[in-house]
């Protein structure tokens, strides 16, 4: 068995109210910001805490938030809940971006770990220069080839192990440890 860095529940939840923290330092969000919840069933509860905490920068009103899809380590697809098929995240990204973004709002895409990058790297290359965005993530690997604008730890997997949360099954075969590339 891999060594493992376990994320409790109250580190996690500790960590989010220090991220919450340093997103409002910068000053960046506001009421034209979008949130967009990356792996909807990873990041879900760092978004809602995010969203309700930082509601009264946007008149206490929750932020809209969007789900974006992303792929476990070993996949190259996404079940796209629209079309009810599985579909390759390329494809999906692409028509993801062309329907949600608009250049007048901005995006700060929220994901609960950057481990490898490789997902934020896509959706970086399919946004740049169309919107104004940012990322934020409570973890991140350090030789991740993207470093979100906005984490609050980041680790050595070598030292540490692979990053997994209390709630998280550690025995899912899709996150079996891959190359980084």
């Amino acid at each position: 068995m891999n060594n493992l860095y376990h994320i409790s529940y109250e580190k996690e939840r500790l960590d989010i109210l220090k991220l919450i923290e340093i997103i409002k330092k910068d000053n960046w969000i506001d009421s034209s910001t979008i949130l967009v919840t990356c792996s909807p069933d990873y990041s879900s509860f760092v978004s809602q805490l995010i969203n309700h905490k930082l509601s009264y920068l946007n008149n206490n009103e929750l932020y809209e938030n969007l789900f974006l899809e992303m792929p476990y380590p070993i996949m190259s697809q996404v079940w796209d809940r629209e079309k009810l098929e599985i579909v390759s995240f390329d494809t999906y990204l692409k028509e993801w971006v062309n329907k949600y973004l608009t250049n007048s709002l901005k995006y700060l895409f929220i994901d609960s770990a950057t481990i490898r990058g490789r997902n934020f790297s896509k959706v970086k290359y399919s946004i740049n220069n169309k919107v104004e965005y940012k990322f934020a993530s409570l973890y991140v690997e350090e030789q991740s080839i993207l470093i979100p604008d906005y984490y609050v730890e980041k680790y050595n997997e070598e030292e540490k192990g692979e990053l997994i949360f209390t709630w998280e099954n550690d025995n899912n075969p899709n996150w079996k440890k891959t190359k980084k590339l």
